[in-house]
């Protein structure tokens, strides 16, 4: 998507709305948002497992949502790793007791906003799966490319 098409009133990072605040994690955040991967998402775990995620500067970073004083929501920002002038989002958990509440939503705006504000021209999912497509399509994403993923237990025939 082209970043300056994200709806003006996307929030900023460190910018509480509704009771949502979305902030850049730091390394004491990894436990929470390790166990708020744990809980919504296990295969993402291994991701927020990397401390570089929680170093300011680094050009992925980890944003997670705080609601009533605890982490329920972590997302993935990464700047320029696939090439210039190009960001993304991703990884995106919300714990499943917190589900439904605008949560998740707020973290791709939030991030999105973070890209856009770092002075990115386009923001990008590398991919998602069947059925996200309205959570990202709230900060203007758009469907580029369409797979279909399967899986098949193969038999031996010795």
């Amino acid at each position: 998507m082209e970043l300056k098409e994200l709806p003006c009133d996307a929030p900023a990072v460190g910018e509480e709305r509704a009771g949502i605040l979305c902030r850049w994690a730091r390394e004491e955040d990894m436990p929470a948002a390790c166990a708020c991967t744990d809980d919504a998402e296990p295969g993402f775990t291994r991701y927020y497992a990397d401390k570089t995620l929680y170093v300011p500067g680094n050009p992925s970073r980890a944003l997670v949502a705080e609601c009533e004083g605890g982490v329920r929501g972590v997302l993935i920002v990464s700047r320029e790793t696939e090439g210039k002038g190009l960001g993304s989002v991703g990884c995106t958990a919300v714990a499943n007791a917190w589900q439904g509440r605008g949560i998740a939503s707020r973290m791709v705006l939030t991030g999105t906003r973070s890209l856009r504000d770092s002075g990115l021209e386009q923001g990008f999912l590398g991919y998602t799966y069947s059925g996200l497509e309205r959570l990202y399509g709230r900060s203007g994403y758009r469907v580029s490319a369409l797979y279909f993923m399967a899986r098949k237990a193969l038999e031996r025939n010795d």
